[in-house]
């Protein structure tokens, strides 16, 4: 494989086409390589996190809209489960492929057609 070769194909979009997410890992479909699909893909670690984007207080109203008063509000509660992020069959994705004629290679992240 020649230099030129190789460059172009450190960085690819395809599309998922398998995920195992015990294993945090992808098979990734490449349109522009007449359908070729990627042998497992590890798909970078993305740490779990609520990023705070207001920093104004959440507050609970101590009357509801139908004059309710606290004591409805108190057994009110909204599980949170926050996990790392996986890529869905589907989603389109940037890999990224280390130069070596290997194979190996990233899930970077997904985008959405219109960015």
């Amino acid at each position: 494989m020649d230099e030129s070769n190789a460059l172009e194909n450190l960085v690819r979009i395809g599309t998922v086409t398998a995920v195992n997410k015990d294993k945090r890992i992808a098979h990734v479909k490449f349109d522009d390589k007449d359908g070729l699909i990627s042998d497992w893909l590890a798909v970078l670690d993305c740490h779990p996190h609520i990023h705070d984007y207001d920093d104004k207080e959440q507050r609970t109203e101590d009357a509801g809209p139908d004059g309710e008063g606290i004591e409805k509000f108190k057994k009110h509660h909204h599980p949170l489960v926050v996990k790392p992020w996986l890529p869905n069959v589907g989603d389109k994705v940037i890999t990224l492929f280390l130069p070596v004629g290997n194979g190996h290679g990233f899930v970077l992240g997904a985008y959405q057609p219109w960015q």
